[in-house]
Formats: C-alpha cells, structure tokens, sequence
C-alpha cells in the first residue's frame, strides 16, 4: 500500500517548479520563535530539480544561547524537505544532519523520491524545517523511516504524525508570522 500512496505521489510532485535539470526550490531557514534565535536567517536549503538538495545551517544555539554541540552518532538534527503531490497525498523527506563544527551544520545528498518521478513531472516542494533529534518515545520509529529499505528518508504518512519532528523545531523556511 506504501508503494501504491509513492506511484501517486510520484505522478505528481513538484508544482513549486517544474523538476527539470537546472529547476531549483531554495530559501531561508530562520527560527519560528521570533525574538529568542535558535538559526542564523543565513541558513539556507536548496532541492534542484535532478534531486540533489544541500541544506547550510549557521549559528546554531541550544536553549541557553550557546553555540550547538557538535553531535555524535545517534544526536543529529533532523532537516525536513515537505512537499505535496495532489490529490491528499503529502511527502516529508528527512535527512540527519549532524553539528560538524559548533553552531553549524551542512549536508548535502541526493532524494531517492525524486529518482520515483517521471521525467518532466512536477513535484510540489511546501518548505523545509530542522528539528532537535526526535523525542526518546519517537526515535525507533524515525529510524525505521530513515532506513527504509525502499524509500530510506521518506514519510507518507498523515500531517503531523512523522516520529523524526518529534523534537523541538529550531528552523522554517517561508514566511513566518509574527504578533501584531
């Protein structure tokens, strides 16, 4: 069934921008909680056309205001590309994304989801947000997400039930509201 939700979604995906070679989504990460930083508004994230995405974090801080930790293996943020394939169907790639250096953070790969669509089809990109390692009560089940045998990284499930968001959002892209 799993397969039958990607072959719809596949047929449709990327209205942000046609996927052709040269197309790209890209924009801003900055933090949701205007007025208590926790990115840099340099961050960026990039998804091209051909699949490749790239993801820069910058200035990184913990809720004490400290630069970031760098991570170890099992402590990775969690950099999330949503997106919607018509008809109900909506995606969520999650890529780990470990500190390398304190405070920031780059990644870059390729989507496995992208190589699913036909040539010249369109894929609709929503945004990208980064979120602290998932909750301990979520973790195995983000892992059983992230190694995913024949999608690794991609969530079909229903909106706000992906396991690998559990923990704190620390970065959107797009526009964020603020108070009047």
């Amino acid at each position: 069934m799993r397969y039958a939700s990607l072959a719809t979604a596949a047929a449709l995906l990327f209205s942000a921008g046609v996927a052709m070679a040269g197309t790209k989504v890209q924009g801003n990460l900055v933090d949701p909680d205007v007025g208590n930083p926790t990115v840099d508004p340099k961050s960026k994230f990039k998804l091209s056309g051909k699949g490749s995405y790239q993801f820069g974090l910058k200035g990184i801080t913990d809720a004490g205001g400290m630069p970031a930790a760098i991570t170890t293996a099992g402590t990775e943020y969690i950099a999330v590309i949503k997106g919607d394939a018509g008809g109900g169907v909506l995606w969520e790639f999650n890529i780990l994304v470990p500190i390398t250096k304190a405070g920031q953070a780059k990644v870059k790969g390729s989507v496995s989801l992208i190589n699913q669509v036909p040539v010249g089809s369109a894929v609709g990109v929503l945004g990208a947000e980064v979120h602290e390692q998932p909750t301990a009560g979520t973790d195995a089940a983000c892992t059983t997400i992230m190694t995913d045998m024949l999608l690794p990284g991609v969530y079909l499930g229903p909106p706000g039930g992906n396991p690998c968001t559990s923990g704190a959002r620390v970065a959107v892209s797009g526009v964020v509201t603020e108070a009047p």
